[in-house]
């Protein structure tokens, strides 16, 4: 390479610096925030969230619960391979009939009272089917088919539960970007009547006190500024939490806190709903007919059982030459006394199904609670919405007729500072009760078991 003066070089690097200098801007710009809906934030929540793969798992642990109940119905089919030596004369006898290799010699007195070790592989093949097994194989099915359906309630009590968690985190978000703003507008506010008591200190119409308190103003709203800009950071990784998202992805709702559309029911239509639609007792329900089902399953251990079995064997002393034989039967078994294990097992079924009724009554009552207690928030939240409303206007008045007032000199800095307080209270109470009413609303349903479906 030519070696270039260094008034040559100097040049080239300020060169190459001012082509590399937009490249190097893109590269340490922060991201941009994505935008986010909150649809596809529930529909996130849905398909990421750790919890439903925790019960989509156990549903397939439900799932193959009902193929190994269902295995019973079928024959079991085995297959050993044995090796012994035994010099035991009955065994050894035997041994030898079966390896079919007596000899007239074997009969020898001396030889029958003490053989020599004999060697035996045995590979067997059994078979064992249990035609009727006085129908606990039938019950312990149907009871396992019931358990799969109380985990697919267990899956959609969680999948209502994550997609609430996921409206409200989306909503906490709404309400902290919301307050930010508050607290911009309000700096903005405090900036002009700072410029405006700035002018007019320095033409002598203020004291400086005047001039202070509007500091003072505008140093506390950058605080809470401050803040507002925490508690936004909290709710984004809140939501990406609620999602199921990695905490530092960056995600700006595109949705305004606004009142949501609901439906229009009285408080017996929601109660009707909730004791119709709540996983938690349709899961009782289902746990009640299993009970049912144990019942008459131990009931039935009483009537007789009927199998087949059947067992094919090979027998060799040196695997080069081998015996076969094979045993077929049916047994009929009776169970005549257990030491009344039977019938406490079905004493202690029936105790549960009474322990399980007894829940559902718990139950029914704290869902009736739970769905007035949405109600009347519901209620109340979507009342407070139209109050803070008013107040805002009237505050936004009142701000207005204050700032001019005092530009005429008629009122002081401190009533300007109020009217600006108020103002930001009355939009930020806004903001609370449309947030309020939205938390309620959702609560609402989710206690009527209606989320996700109608939320």
């Amino acid at each position: 390479m030519m070696n270039l003066p260094l008034h040559f070089k100097k040049p080239i690097s300020w060169i190459g610096l001012i082509l590399m200098w937009p490249v190097m801007l893109q590269a340490a710009a922060p991201e941009a925030p994505e935008p986010l809906e909150r649809s596809r934030a529930l529909s996130m929540a849905v398909s990421g969230h750790p919890r439903m793969r925790v019960y989509a798992h156990r549903h397939d642990q439900a799932m193959e619960r009902i193929t190994q109940a269902r295995s019973g119905f079928l024959p079991q089919l085995s297959f050993s391979e044995r090796y012994s030596q035994t010099n035991n004369p009955m065994w050894a006898f035997g041994t030898m009939l079966n390896q079919e290799s007596i000899t007239q010699n074997d009969f020898d007195p001396a030889r029958l009272n003490d053989p020599d070790g004999i060697d035996n592989f045995v590979g067997s093949f059994s078979v064992q089917w249990p035609l009727f097994d006085s129908g606990r194989t039938w019950y312990g099915w149907r009871q396992a088919r019931q358990g799969a359906e109380v985990s697919e309630l267990d899956m959609e009590k969680t999948k209502q539960q994550v997609v609430a968690g996921a409206a409200v985190a989306y909503d906490s978000l709404l309400l902290a970007t919301a307050h930010s703003q508050v607290i911009d507008q309000a700096m903005l506010l405090a900036e002009a009547h700072l410029r405006m008591v700035t002018e007019r200190f320095q033409a002598g119409f203020v004291v400086k006190s005047d001039l202070l308190r509007a500091q003072v103003r505008l140093a506390e709203l950058k605080q809470k500024r401050y803040a507002a800009q925490s508690r936004v950071a909290v709710a984004i990784a809140a939501l990406n939490a609620a999602m199921g998202e990695p905490p530092h992805e960056n995600y700006e709702p595109s949705d305004d806190l606004v009142m949501t559309a609901c439906k229009s029911q009285v408080i017996e239509d929601w109660i009707h709903t909730a004791l119709s639609k709540r996983p938690e007792l349709l899961q009782l329900d289902k746990q009640a007919s299993i009970a049912e089902k144990e019942i008459a399953k131990q009931k039935a251990a009483h009537l007789p059982s009927l199998g087949l079995f059947g067992n094919y064997e090979i027998n060799s002393e040196s695997l080069d030459e081998s015996a076969t034989n094979y045993t077929v039967g049916a047994m009929v078994q009776v169970n005549l006394f257990s030491g009344y294990r039977d019938v406490a097992k079905t004493r202690e079924a029936r105790a549960a199904l009474e322990e399980i009724n007894a829940q559902r009554l718990d139950l029914v009552a704290h869902i009736e609670v739970q769905a007035r207690q949405a109600y009347y928030e519901a209620c109340s939240a979507k009342e407070r919405i139209g109050v803070t409303e008013f107040a805002v206007s009237l505050a936004e008045e009142n701000r207005r007729i204050v700032a001019d007032r005092y530009k005429n000199g008629l009122l002081t800095i401190v009533e300007l500072l109020d009217s600006e307080t108020a103002l930001e209270e009355a939009r930020i109470n806004r903001y609370q009760a449309l947030y309020d009413y939205r938390v309620a609303y959702v609560n609402l349903q989710l206690a009527a078991g209606l989320v996700p479906s109608d939320l």
